[in-house]
């Protein structure tokens, strides 16, 4: 049983989204790629290809007649070793990126676990939490953050009467006009201010803890 929206981590959802995160970044490694090495990307793979596929039988075997043949071949895998280099740059920066996505996204919903765990508890013993109220219609402004990490966007009206868009899970059911969401900050992500929130239930005390 889920003790919060947040508990469940949608890493499947993320995964198909990230895949075109990956791309993006791979097209701008071959970009580097050509910027770097001062040379064409395709003349890096075809290079390497060829190299591999000409290798001298006497450097993967090592039968040296002379230093003259050694030079050769050392630096035949030298230069293999360094076009090996290159072609990988673009897969290792998409990904480190999609490494990084991920990891920002699973400290991002253990981030929202605590905070609502923290903020039901709270107002257990009278603090008082920020309350919206969802507004009609409910759907709020999509961007590329909610998008990526996977938030359905609500507008939600505020004790003070201004309305801000918050964030919730995709994964839980999406909040009817009028219904009570806590919500909580987050900080700027992504140059914006950002807010987080989860359906409000005051009458269920939660307990600190995570989920393995």
């Amino acid at each position: 049983m889920a003790l919060t929206a947040f508990d469940e981590v949608p890493r499947a959802r993320f995964f198909g989204r990230a895949v075109w995160l990956y791309m993006i970044a791979a097209v701008m490694g071959f970009v580097l790629i050509g910027f770097f090495a001062e040379d064409n990307v395709i003349n890096i793979y075809y290079s390497l290809a060829t190299g591999i596929k000409n290798i001298p039988a006497i450097c993967i075997a090592g039968d040296f007649v002379n230093e003259f043949q050694k030079l050769k071949c050392e630096e035949t895998w030298q230069k293999l070793f360094t076009l090996f280099c290159w072609a990988c740059v673009p897969f290792v920066i998409g990904f480190v990126i999609f490494l990084l996505a991920n990891d920002s996204l699973v400290r991002l919903y253990r981030d929202g676990q605590r905070r609502v765990i923290s903020i039901l508890n709270s107002g257990q013993h009278g603090a008082a939490p920020l309350i919206g109220s969802v507004t009609d219609p409910p759907t709020g402004g999509h961007d590329f953050f909610s998008w990526l990490y996977c938030f359905m966007p609500i507008t939600v009206e505020l004790p003070n009467g201004s309305q801000v868009d918050v964030l919730i899970p995709c994964g839980v059911q999406a909040p009817t006009p009028g219904s009570a969401l806590v919500v909580f900050e987050i900080g700027k992500r992504l140059g914006k201010q950002r807010y987080l929130a989860a359906p409000y239930t005051p009458h269920i005390v939660v307990f600190s803890g995570s989920r393995k």
